[in-house]
């Protein structure tokens, strides 16, 4: 027989079809958050510098200077320590540039967090297909949404910028494992003819999420407070999901 036979038979999609259909589909609004997460925490901050000869009321700002020679060669001549009396970020902005001072050669560190993320979404999908057929797809599903919220909890009150590249791979990666099984699980919950239809919710739900996460870093510019809250979104979704 079937499986939209048997759909048919027991009265089509019910109730608790679609409370799965709306919770996996929040769950994306939670995922397109965590793909685009360095985007607004990874942002460039204006900046100026008084250093040497240049008095604090003279600094030059970040759009010009960041490739100023005589900038850069100060930047590579100094300590750590030197560049954090001597650059001073914009008070009211904040993002993990201004944290660990990511500017000049160090300025690549933002793409390369960014890029560790995503090479942790391609391990989990890999990876997490054949958990999910082992432990079933539940299982695997909730258990990498509550290290997903973790680790994305750590990324927000890590202390350095090692830790946070490495918290960012272990959300990757559980965001890519957790958000496949997920997508497989509503599908498998509902009729093959119904596919169509929330496959295409689901994406539509990661597009509305990339538009929330960028008014939600528009209104809370501390980025340890942003990292927080977007998690919390995501222990609402695990929740009714045990």
């Amino acid at each position: 027989m079937a499986v939209d036979k048997v759909y048919e038979l027991m009265g089509g999609v019910g109730r608790y079809q679609v409370c799965l259909i709306v919770l996996l589909n929040l769950l994306q609004v939670y995922v397109a958050a965590q793909a685009i997460f360095m985007t607004v925490v990874g942002a460039e901050l204006p900046f100026h510098w008084d250093f040497g000869n240049i008095l604090p009321n003279q600094s030059r700002n970040t759009t010009t200077d960041s490739m100023n020679p005589i900038f850069k060669h100060w930047l590579h001549m100094v300590n750590k320590t030197e560049i954090q009396t001597h650059v001073h970020f914009d008070s009211g902005s904040s993002s993990v540039v201004g944290e660990w001072f990511l500017i000049g050669d160090a300025s690549y560190k933002v793409v390369v967090a960014s890029s560790i993320y995503f090479f942790g979404v391609l391990v989990g999908v890999i990876t997490f297909g054949q958990l999910s057929d082992r432990f079933g797809r539940k299982k695997v599903y909730l258990a990498g949404l509550s290290l997903d919220i973790l680790f994305g909890i750590v990324s927000g009150v890590t202390p350095t910028y090692e830790i946070f590249v490495i918290s960012r791979f272990a959300v990757g990666l559980m965001n890519g494992g957790m958000s496949l099984s997920a997508f497989v699980l509503l599908q498998e919950y509902v009729a093959v003819s119904n596919w169509a239809l929330t496959g295409t919710l689901q994406s539509l739900s990661f597009a509305v999420g990339i538009s929330l996460y960028a008014l939600l870093g528009y209104l809370i510019r501390p980025w340890r407070i942003l990292a927080i809250v977007i998690n919390i979104e995501g222990m609402l979704i695990l929740l009714p999901s045990l």
